[in-house]
């Protein structure tokens, strides 16, 4: 069989793709919350680059008193997300690629979640992030580390199976996702070009960031 073609995905392929990683969306909500929340009962939680909403899903079973906002620039997946949300603490809104339609000290947690490779400038997005969380608040940045292990062996799965001629379009979404993401490093010289300070966890392929806004200025 031919190797499937490897277009930019759908948004039923993205969903399918969404729901096959659900269970490792999981378990890194589980790391981040073991992580970075501490005292987050009755908390606002802002995600950034939501997607159809399964990092939010997610969250809410470990945070259900939490008033959880998710925001993305995709309508399609945003509706979809909004149609499968039984939830009154969940909330979806679309925005501007930068622009974040929040006001200023807004969020007790702001994150982004494998979402940073997206962004053409995405120190802005980081910025913007900083202006709408809440002083003594934290921004969490969670994003594929593109020179781990993990991810360079995926890599050689993937032309493997490209040569082979059984690689699909979720082989090539992941791999286009290493392939356009951060290194750990990049991201560090974003933070400390800033005067940021910042702790650093990982989990699996992803790369955790905690910054505390109030002690986050060198």
């Amino acid at each position: 069989m031919g190797t499937i073609s490897e277009d930019n995905i759908n948004i039923s392929e993205f969903i399918t793709l969404s729901k096959i990683t659900k269970q490792r969306t999981l378990r890194r909500v589980k790391y981040i919350v073991n992580f970075a929340f501490q005292n987050s009962q009755n908390k606002n939680v802002l995600l950034v680059g939501c997607g159809i909403g399964i990092f939010l899903n997610c969250l809410n079973i470990i945070l259900r008193s939490n008033l959880l906002i998710g925001v993305d620039i995709d309508y399609e997946a945003l509706n979809y997300a909004n149609k499968q949300n039984n939830d009154n603490n969940i909330h979806f809104i679309q925005n501007s690629e930068i622009s974040l339609p929040f006001k200023p000290n807004s969020f007790d947690f702001v994150i982004s979640d494998t979402s940073l490779h997206h962004y053409r400038e995405p120190l802005k997005m980081i910025l913007e992030m900083e202006r709408v969380t809440k002083n003594e608040g934290k921004i969490i940045i969670s994003d594929i580390n593109s020179k781990c292990y993990l991810a360079r062996l995926f890599s050689l799965y993937y032309f493997l199976k490209k040569m082979l001629g059984i690689s699909n379009k979720f082989d090539f979404a992941l791999y286009n996702s290493i392939r356009n993401s951060y290194t750990l490093y990049e991201v560090k010289l974003f933070l400390d070009k800033n005067n940021f300070t910042y702790k650093i966890g990982r989990n699996g392929i992803c790369f955790i960031v905690l910054i505390n806004k109030g002690n986050e200025k060198k």
